[in-house]
């Protein structure tokens, strides 16, 4: 085996270095022995305009004959519908009001506030042993930060600077720290904000 590399190893130097000695005689000489030997007539290319256009039959099938009679009917499918229940009665169905409103507010907090729907986001605390996330969400002049406490008990954020934080979420304004209750969160909008 290794006679093998070995014999293709010399093999390929020595085709390498009679290919280098070829081109550096081409090169000093200033003439290409291929061609100054060719007599024959040398085919050029012809390229075509962008602007012209190029004719192509436009070949289409024969239609196939009409068929000598219309094809069957398909069988209707027949379902058993003894089997299926009755179905739901949607109106029987407890609809948590309180659950849905706030789906409603949570809707409306993000549809007004463009710093929400495609602003910057930047991490500003994640603590694992606190079981805290803050990110902020930044567009043009309106800065809102998304608060989340899913610990077990309340938790105090101190907020950046001496800005007033407006609470979309539970209402009022906050400066220096918030408190945020057990497995709760509120979105807090920079009072500077527009």
């Amino acid at each position: 085996m290794a006679i093998r590399y070995a014999f293709g190893v010399v093999l390929g130097l020595v085709t390498t270095f009679v290919l280098f000695m070829i081109m550096q005689s081409v090169i000093k000489s200033d003439r290409n022995p291929f061609t100054d030997a060719f007599d024959g007539k040398i085919v050029d290319i012809v390229r075509l305009d962008e602007d012209q256009e190029i004719e192509v039959k436009k070949r289409k099938p024969p239609k196939p004959p009409p068929p000598d009679e219309p094809p069957p009917d398909m069988p209707k499918p027949d379902f058993d519908n003894s089997a299926v229940s009755t179905g739901v009665d949607i109106g029987a169905v407890d609809v948590n009001v309180d659950l849905l409103e706030f789906y409603r507010k949570l809707i409306a907090i993000r549809t007004n506030h463009p710093a929400l729907l495609h602003g910057s986001y930047r991490t500003v605390l994640a603590d694992d042993k606190r079981e805290m996330l803050v990110f902020e969400r930044v567009e043009g002049k309106q800065r809102i930060w998304v608060v989340l406490n899913n610990s077990g008990s309340s938790q105090e954020l101190a907020l950046e600077g001496r800005e007033q934080w407006v609470d979309l979420l539970g209402g009022g304004e906050h400066a220096g720290s918030i408190a945020i209750p057990p497995k709760w969160g509120a979105i807090l909008m920079a009072k500077t904000s527009p």
